[in-house]
């Protein structure tokens, strides 16, 4: 048969707490302590994950920057060609009327 553990060496559950307020010991401080500290370690690590994710979405964030500023440049580059191929063809026409 398995034994429970005792109550000063597992977290307490928030009901535990609420119930144990009216008469507390030092075993519901030591309970509030594991609760605390496993409170604390999943922040902890739903933190890390948070990180995680912001960090990918800067990646991506500044890779689409990257590629619309790449599209802004090859429209200014065929405004460019078009407007030399404007010029010249005016040229050549204005040339030949000549």
């Amino acid at each position: 048969m398995e034994r429970a553990e005792p109550v000063w060496e597992r977290a307490w559950a928030l009901d535990e707490i609420r119930k144990g307020s009216q008469s507390w010991s030092l075993a519901a401080d030591a309970g509030l302590l594991h609760f605390l500290q496993e409170f604390s370690q999943q922040t902890i690590s739903r933190t890390h994950e948070i990180k995680k994710q912001v960090d990918g979405l800067i990646h991506e964030t500044k890779a689409t920057d990257c590629r619309l500023r790449n599209v802004f440049n090859d429209f200014l580059m065929l405004s460019n060609t078009q407007f030399i191929e404007n010029v010249s063809n005016q040229k050549g026409a204005g040339c030949s009327k000549g």
